[in-house]
């Protein structure tokens, strides 16, 4: 699956992105994947397919991520696409002892809010000192979704997922609102109904931020 998500940036099917990073592969690959059905788990169980000892993310399936199809299979139009990209090489990301007030937003915009939506934060982590103490993060990442314009707090904050749904959890009050500082991946996962309270009427932009 690797591979291919490899072959389908190098030949120009997404033309933003021809020489993708490690880190965008895996993203990608984390977000085509979906539940496995009859698994029986005893421990650390997800109920819809999040990180766990039943099934990890779940099971990949490209065609929910890439587009081959019409009008045009390497030029079609941005509205066409199933997922939109961002892959920041290092010497664009973060500068190194910046502190901790960077951030950076992007813009997704959602036409129709009767599909989920699932977003993936990945990046590549620099080694940390050796004996150090846990979590070993050395870039430690957040990921945030707000609605536009944006409130006072992020409606959602990755890695924060309600147990019974293996779905992302709303930020409420201090509710869902732990940032992970142990994993350089981070997800939030919407079910259709999330995406429609959400976004009432389409199409509205949401702002993923990284801080």
């Amino acid at each position: 699956a690797v591979a291919l998500i490899h072959q389908y940036f190098e030949e120009g099917y997404y033309p933003s992105i021809t020489n993708p990073t490690a880190a965008m592969m895996k993203a990608v690959l984390i977000n085509s994947t979906k539940r496995l059905e009859n698994v029986n788990c005893t421990t650390n169980c997800a109920s819809n397919g999040r990180p766990g000892g039943d099934m990890g993310w779940g099971r990949p399936d490209l065609s929910k991520v890439l587009w081959f199809s019409t009008p045009s299979a390497k030029s079609p139009s941005p509205t066409t696409f199933k997922m939109k990209a961002w892959d920041v090489p290092n010497a664009s990301g973060f500068t190194m002892g910046g502190g901790s007030n960077q951030q950076r937003d992007y813009t997704i915009r959602v036409t129709d809010n009767t599909q989920g939506l699932k977003i993936t934060l990945v990046w590549t982590d620099v080694s940390a000192t050796v004996n150090a103490a846990a979590p070993h993060m050395v870039n430690n990442l957040n990921l945030q979704l707000w609605t536009v314009p944006a409130g006072s707090n992020p409606n959602f904050v990755g890695n924060n997922y309600t147990t019974s749904t293996g779905l992302s959890c709303p930020r409420t009050g201090g509710q869902c609102n732990t940032a992970d500082a142990a994993n350089p991946v981070e997800n939030i996962t919407l079910s259709a109904s999330q995406v429609a309270t959400l976004c009432p009427s389409t199409p509205v932009n949401l702002t993923l931020r990284v801080i």
